[in-house]
């Protein structure tokens, strides 16, 4: 059975976008507003296919149903995680996610806990990453009465950097970041501020105030996860983030190692260079998932990986 899939994404255009996911990438997007690149999905907004081998053209969620034990313990046939490459060309709302439970009542979907790591910026580029409220009562006050420039925190980003956003973080990324982004599988956003900009219709988009009041975590402060490589012979291995979705890893490879799976999938993205996989070819811009079965990895090449692996707990 086939246990090694390339994906191809799919590709939403934004207000914000940029044309970075083909000059970077080679991706083939509709237009230089793109702004997400959905390259993991099984969501049905939009679905990675398959690619290669038997499955080619078979969508994301319906080869998760068709076998399901294949991919790790447990039985639930929602794919959990979704991976995204985001090039943000202007500023992104400033928004907020809720939680599993808010999600499940209010919207009927998974919550959305996500992972950022920065794959490039521009010099003294900024982020939205908090604010400054000490508490919830502060944060709505300050919210209604239209004091941005005194609630939400900014910080300067680096290439290399990387956030765990979990949900009811206030959040935006801004002008001149392409960033990798690991999360729930959920299209769930509550905008806080938008910038007053509009459409092409010259309308704003909508914003969700209530909401986001109610999930919104006070006081909310985070920093950049300070992680330190591990040095494997000519390799570095660096551990980005675990939380209670999955964990998220980056390799750079140069010249050989082998990765050894656990008893869930493993989501591959290369984000620098080519190589191989075992016997498969791989480049900058493909991603991939690997079943269990495949048991070992054999990694070769000048390449660098991020990998994304779900927590078992959340495929029960």
């Amino acid at each position: 059975m086939q246990t090694w899939f390339k994906l191809k994404p799919t590709f939403k255009e934004m207000i914000w976008g940029g044309s970075r996911l083909k000059t970077e990438f080679g991706y083939d997007i509709p237009s230089d507003q793109t702004g997400e690149a959905w390259i993991i999905s099984a969501h049905p907004q939009g679905e990675s296919v398959v690619e290669n081998g038997d499955a080619a053209n078979v969508p994301l969620s319906q080869l998760y149903k068709m076998i399901r034990p294949y991919f790790g313990p447990g039985k639930n046939d929602e794919f959990p995680i979704m991976v995204k490459i985001i090039d943000a060309n202007k500023d992104l709302s400033v928004q907020v996610h809720p939680d599993d439970e808010y999600a499940r009542e209010i919207e009927d979907s998974l919550g959305k806990s996500e992972s950022w790591y920065v794959l490039d910026c521009a010099p003294d580029t900024r982020m939205v990453m908090g604010h400054h409220a000490r508490n919830s009562e502060e944060f709505n006050a300050h919210l209604l009465s239209g004091n941005y420039d005194t609630l939400f925190r900014n910080l300067t980003v680096n290439k290399g950097d990387c956030f765990d956003v979990s949900a009811g973080t206030i959040h935006a990324i801004c002008e001149g970041t392409l960033v990798y982004e690991a999360q729930e599988n959920s299209n769930v956003t509550y905008r806080v501020y938008d910038y007053d900009r509009v459409d092409a219709k010259g309308n704003k988009r909508e914003l969700h105030i209530r909401k986001a009041m109610e999930v919104t975590k006070s006081p909310c402060k985070p920093d950049p996860i300070k992680s330190e490589p591990i040095v494997v012979g000519k390799n570095r291995v660096t551990f980005l983030v675990e939380n209670e979705y999955f964990q998220m890893r980056k390799y750079e490879v140069r010249d050989q190692i082998t990765l050894e799976l656990s008893d869930v999938f493993m989501i591959i993205s290369v984000i620098e260079g080519e190589g191989r996989i075992n016997k498969n070819p791989i480049r900058k811009g493909d991603n991939f998932i690997a079943l269990p079965n495949e048991k070992t990895l054999t990694v070769q090449g000048e390449v660098t990986l991020l990998i994304v692996e779900p927590k078992a707990e959340k495929m029960m």
